[in-house]
This record gives structure tokens, sequence and C-alpha cells, in this order.
């Protein structure tokens, strides 16, 4: 991986780990503190509520009681219709002067029997109803002179929450609960209804209001969960799209600042190359480098300089050895070849017979077991032969060594003629004795040669010093392919004890065994 690739890697992922960590904890804290400050905020709505409560139906038992204290009440059932008559028209008055009051009456009336006797509202079988979409609770007080008379007030819950929701922010979101006989009725700004599940809202369970006006009535202000619901959406939705753009532009910054600090890295590694192809250019930073990569700048250019200064004088020294080192390799080479020479004529010195020239007996004990491994391998003949210079030893015992020598040498000479195709199949082995074998996939040749070389020899005279000396050759040979069990000394053996037979027989002849 390239270093910029690694530094945006490194930085981006410790600052999305820090921007993780940062939004999550802030995350975490705006939920709880959400629902904490919404219960908070149902807690006072619910106390001003109690407050609000308590302030209307003060004002009504205090009307009330008002007007039971009146005497228009007690006139009202005189005989006299004059008196009655006069009575209901004051308490109309007055009941109208309430019903326009701000505490949401709606209807007042003086009951006796069931029947109404001032006003124009009829007694309803339940405190708490629901007329058009609108609660109403039925307010009674009870005449102390008489059971069967009482005061009834009509009091417009919807109208009493309106008045008092209006001052609230986000007041769409806020609910009257209404519990009466076990059942719950939902009251906000635009409905009634009656709830089956109230698990949908947040709500104060210890804060539902009651009075001794109210029987049977609590009231409880509660909050819509889809509020918090939809609030939480947009909070994650604000939160996602920031923790998005803050990842893009951590890429952004992240990016460039790789980028400004691969950029004069890379600088510097052309740099070294350049040093390393010997391009002693001197490194400028731009105007806009950090102060260390100015810095690392004259530290590189001080160090190309001697480099520079080095390489010239370690060019001078190499040059100068190099020729030194040629000299003497030029030196080593003659004396090389010479002894390449000298060793060739070692080698070929320690494997030739010094008089004949033909290889001597220890190379043909090298060389036989070799060729003969190979005959016996792919199926060949191995023909072999042993001569044998006749009467060599009275040769010496009359004319003297030398000359002994020099008929060695004649014969060696027709040997060689015949047998230019095995020159490295013939050899000295020793004295007057001469070994030559060959190895072919046919036997027919091989006789013929011998009948010619011997011919030749019974033919040849050895003229020394004016002196003719009448030289014959006796030879003992062996054709067969070898067998997998035999050596190669086994044929030796043979050719000598041919050579044996042909010496009893006459010498200057030829024994040949076959197979």
């Amino acid at each position: 991986m390239k270093l910029k690739h690694k530094i945006f890697k490194y930085t981006l992922s410790i600052n999305l780990i820090i921007i993780i960590i940062i939004s999550s904890l802030f995350l975490i804290f705006f939920i709880s503190n959400l629902k904490r400050s919404t219960l908070n905020n149902i807690y006072l709505v619910n106390t001003s509520l109690n407050n609000s409560f308590e302030e209307c139906f003060s004002y009504i038992e205090k009307t009330l009681k008002n007007i039971l204290e009146n005497n228009d009440t007690i006139f009202v059932f005189d005989n006299n219709p004059i008196i009655s008559g006069y009575a209901k028209k004051t308490l109309n008055k007055k009941f109208n002067e309430i019903i326009d009051s701000k505490y949401c009456i709606e209807n007042m009336s003086l009951i006796q029997n069931s029947k109404t006797i001032v006003g124009d509202y009829e007694e309803n079988k339940t405190n708490f109803f629901i007329k058009n979409d609108t609660p109403y609770i039925q307010i009674e007080k009870v005449l102390q002179s008489d059971n069967n008379r009482k005061l009834l007030l009509l009091f417009n819950l919807k109208k009493f929450y309106e008045n008092f929701i209006n001052n609230l922010k986000d007041n769409k979101y806020y609910y009257l609960l209404i519990k009466t006989d076990n059942e719950f009725y939902n009251l906000n700004m635009n409905e009634m209804s009656k709830l089956e599940n109230i698990n949908n809202f947040l709500f104060l369970k210890d804060r539902f209001y009651s009075s001794s006006v109210t029987k049977n009535l609590e009231f409880n202000i509660i909050f819509s969960k889809n509020y918090i619901n939809n609030l939480l959406f947009w909070i994650f939705f604000i939160f996602i799209f920031l923790f998005l753009f803050s990842i893009l532009m951590l890429i952004i910054v992240s990016n460039k600042l790789s980028n400004n600090l691969v950029r004069s890295l890379n600088k510097f590694m052309v740099f070294s190359k350049s040093i390393g192809s010997r391009d002693f250019k001197q490194f400028i930073p731009n105007e806009d480098d950090e102060d260390e990569i100015k810095e690392l700048s004259s530290a590189f250019n001080n160090m190309s300089k001697k480099i520079e200064i080095f390489t010239k004088n370690m060019e001078q020294l190499v040059a100068e050895r190099t020729e030194e080192i040629e000299a003497q390799n030029e030196e080593l080479e003659t004396q090389n070849e010479e002894l390449e020479k000298i060793n060739k004529k070692l080698e070929e010195t320690s494997v030739r017979d010094g008089l004949t020239g033909l290889y001597n007996r220890r190379y043909f004990n090298e060389k036989v077991e070799e060729d003969f491994e190979l005959a016996k391998r792919n199926g060949m003949y191995f023909q072999m032969c042993i001569i044998d210079i006749d009467h060599f030893k009275n040769i010496n015992d009359t004319y003297g060594h030398l000359i002994g020598d020099e008929c060695i040498k004649s014969v060696t000479t027709i040997l060689k003629e015949n047998l230019k195709r095995y020159t490295d199949k013939a050899f000295r082995y020793g004295g007057e004795e001469f070994v030559f074998y060959d190895i072919s996939n046919k036997n027919e040749n091989f006789e013929k040669l011998l009948k010619k070389i011997r011919k030749e020899v019974e033919e040849s005279k050895c003229i020394i010093n004016e002196l003719e000396i009448k030289v014959t050759i006796s030879i003992g040979a062996c054709i067969a392919k070898p067998k997998y069990e035999d050596i190669y000394e086994k044929f030796i053996k043979e050719a000598d004890e041919a050579l044996y037979d042909a010496k009893e027989k006459g010498r200057n002849r030829i024994i040949l065994r076959k197979n």
C-alpha cells in the first residue's frame, strides 16, 4: 500500500472513530433529555391545568353559593304570582350575567321535581355527557330548605380547555384526558374521542385532577408520542445528514492532508532516484512547504554534495584499481594459457607411450572397462586382439635394444596407418605387445583388418643403418557379444590364450576365437 493511502486511511479511521463516539454520546444525551424535558413539560402543564380548574371551580362554588343565599331563589316558589314573577326575572338576569362570564358556564337552571322553574336548561341524567362532539359537565347544588329543589349549572369543558391550551406552545400535541367510570376520553383542539388504549401517550399517573364539584371525573394533560416519534425522526435525519456531511468533509480534509504530506515525500523520492542515477541536482522546496520539509531538503542537498564528491573520488579510485586488475588479469590469462598447455602435455604424456606415441597400458585399463560396459548394455560385439612381435628377444640380444626400439616403431607405423579410425582404441600393452579393440554391431571387418595388418608387417622391411631386419607378428583375437555376467578381463584372457596358440603353431599368424 502506498504511503499516501496509509496516511489517508489512518487519519480517516481515527477521526471517524472520534466522530462516531461524540455523535453517539450526543444522541444518547439528547434523547434522554428529550424524554425528561417532555415529562417536565407535562408536569408543568398539568400543574397549570389544576390551578385553572381550581380557579374556575372556586368561582362556580362561590357563584352557586351566592345564588342560593339570594332571597329571590326562595321567592320564586312563593304563591303570590307577582312576587314569584319578579323573582324569576331577577334570577334570569343573574343567570345570564353568569353565562356571559369567562368561566365557560354555558347554561343554568333552577329545577323543582325535575321541572325547570327558571332558565331553559333541562336536567341531564349524567353529570358528564357529550353533545355535538363537545363535552359538558353538569354541576348541581341542592337547596337546603328542600331537597326537591336544586340549582343546575352546565360547564363547557371544551371551551375551558381551548382557553387554557391556546397559551401553550406546540398545543396540537397536548390532549385533555377525561376519566369517568374507568372510561377514558380524549379531547384536543379539533375533536373529542373515546380512548381504547392510552399507551400511545405520555402522561403522569399521579397528576389526575378531581374536585368535589366534578364527581366521578378526573382530568389529566397527556402528550402524544407521535410528536416525539416525529421529532426523533427529524433528529435522526438531521443527525445522519450531518454525520455523512462530516464524513465527506473528513474525507476531503484527510485526502488534502495526505496529499500535502506525500507531495513533498514524492519529491524526495524522485530526488533520491536522481542521486542513484548520478544526477546530483539540488532539491528546491515549495514556498508553502512546512519548515520541517525545508530543513529536510537542506540536509538532503548537503548529503547530495557529499555523495557527489565521494562518488567522483570512488570512480577515480575504481578506475585506477580496474586498470591494475585488468593488467593483472592479462598476466594471469597468459600464465593460465601456458599452464593449460603444460597440463595438456603432462596429461598426454601420462597416457601416451613415449616410444610409439600410442596410448599406454594405464590408459587402456581406464578406457576398456567403459567401452566394454557400453557394448554390454547395447548388445554390440566386443572385438579385441593382442599383437606380439615374433622373436623380439633375439632381435634385442643380436642387434641391441636401440635396434629393437626401431623395430617397434616400424610396426607402430603400420598399426597407425591401418587404425586411423581407431586411434583411441590402439595401445602399447607392454614391451613388444600391442592391444587393439573395437565395439560394433557387425563383426565382418575386424578379421579382414587384422589380416591386412599382419600381411603388411610381413612384407615390410626394417632398414636401420643399412641393416635390413625381417619382422613378423602374431595376433590373438576374440569376438563376442558380452553377456550380463561377463567382464572385460575374460576377453583379455581369451585374446592372450589365442596369441599363445599362434606362437605355438609357428608364429606369423592370426588365431581368432568367436563367441
